[in-house]
């Protein structure tokens, strides 16, 4: 859990180099967003299937959901302390 929190500001900050202006929630929605569509396209597909699993088993697991909230957050709560003073 720690490491999301890690790469979630790591993300923000190279984000927020070249642009400042973007709103802190609505690029952490984007980049938790971006990590969701790409476990539909790889992760289910290529580690989850072949396991025995389905996307649903996947999808409904209470720690992904709460992983991409805490990684959001991260990057609001970056934003809002570096960027956003």
């Amino acid at each position: 859990m720690f490491c999301i929190v890690f790469f979630g500001i790591l993300g923000a900050k190279i984000y927020f180099r070249k642009t400042p202006q973007t709103n802190g929630l609505l690029l952490g929605i984007a980049m938790s967003a971006t990590a969701l569509i790409l476990d539909i396209f790889i992760t289910v597909p290529f580690v989850e299937i072949p396991n025995g699993r389905s996307f649903y088993s996947f999808f409904i697991n209470p720690v992904l959901w709460l992983l991409a909230f805490i990684n959001a957050l991260s990057v609001y709560f970056y934003w809002k302390k570096k960027v956003n003073h």
